[in-house]
């Protein structure tokens, strides 16, 4: 797997269990509530992606170090 593959992949997750996690520790009274945190899981997906794509690109050598 690439490591974007593998970024899309990871980030999707996050953002699966960042949802189901809030569902599971605040659940909605209304049906709005669960389409407003499905649109929050998915902006925390879509942000995790960008954070760890800048990190992954400005500072490859700490990412290296923290491999081995």
């Amino acid at each position: 797997m690439s490591p974007h593959q593998t970024l899309i992949t990871a980030s999707m997750a996050m953002a699966a269990l960042w949802t189901i996690g809030m569902l599971w520790w605040l659940p909605p009274p209304a049906t709005v509530g669960y389409v407003v945190q499905a649109a929050a899981g998915a902006i925390v997906g879509i942000v995790w992606y960008s954070g760890m794509r800048i990190w992954m690109a400005c500072c490859p050598q700490i990412r290296r170090q923290a491999v081995i």
